[in-house]
């Protein structure tokens, strides 16, 4: 269906949130929805860089659900209590080394901490990039790349959004930072740019991964309603 309604699918920072983000992507591929293109934020940068490097949602399910803490755990003190360097190392079973090899365009958020600001890269080595824009500040150390420090991508994007043309159709597939935000299927902004933000999904966390299967399942069932919704606009778009 994309190719005759094409479509970026944006997948926002939220912790852990991996799981959820994979949970409603398996919704979309059962309305036959596949996005032409991915741009990510933090935990939904991983996700985004998986799915442009060509894996698909069942192989990387079984990759996601067998993470173990001590898999990206590597404590050393820093700007940060995490190295970050296991993580870039499990990043790169996950995705192609480098974005010049991925089946699809793909845009990753991080942020710049010495010009404050969010950079939307497309280009270089990707596990490297999709570890900066992980690296929450003040739990893992600054990713250097180049003469660049970069932080998490969700500090100032969290929608994942920087960079995308305002023209382009986007979906977002938006995770909560708190229980109290509102979820909603609406248009953000513009009539081409829709966010999906579902309802009371379990939180997950570096000691809570064996919630992972649990909160895949949620998210894919809750996703499947707000896509079959009767007064939805996403067919109308996409």
């Amino acid at each position: 269906m994309y190719e005759a309604n094409p479509f970026t699918l944006a997948l926002s920072s939220g912790f852990f949130g991996f799981f959820a983000h994979l949970g409603f992507i398996k919704a979309l591929e059962e309305k036959n929805l596949y996005a032409k293109a991915y741009t990510g934020s933090s935990s939904g940068a991983i996700v985004a860089a998986a799915l442009a490097s060509g894996w698909r949602t069942k192989d990387l399910e079984e990759l996601f659900l067998s993470v173990k803490f001590r898999d990206f755990f590597d404590p050393r003190p820093g700007l940060g209590f995490v190295r970050g360097r296991r993580l870039e190392v499990l990043l790169s079973k996950y995705m192609k080394p480098d974005f010049a090899q991925l089946e699809k365009p793909l845009r990753i958020s991080v942020f710049d901490i010495l010009k404050g600001r969010t950079v939307s890269v497309t280009e270089g080595g990707l596990p490297r990039i999709v570890r900066a824009s992980c690296a929450i500040p003040m739990v893992f150390h600054p990713v250097r790349v180049g003469t660049s420090y970069f932080w998490d991508g969700g500090i100032l994007d969290k929608m994942a959004v920087e960079g995308v043309p305002s023209d382009e159709p986007l979906l977002s597939h938006f995770l909560t930072s708190s229980v109290y935000e509102r979820p909603s299927l609406s248009l953000h902004p513009g009539p081409l740019r829709h966010r999906v933000q579902l309802r009371s999904i379990p939180r997950c966390g570096p000691h809570k991964l064996h919630l992972g299967k649990e909160i895949i399942a949620a998210a894919h069932s809750q996703a499947r309603k707000a896509l079959e919704a009767p007064n939805n606009s996403l067919h109308r778009h996409l």
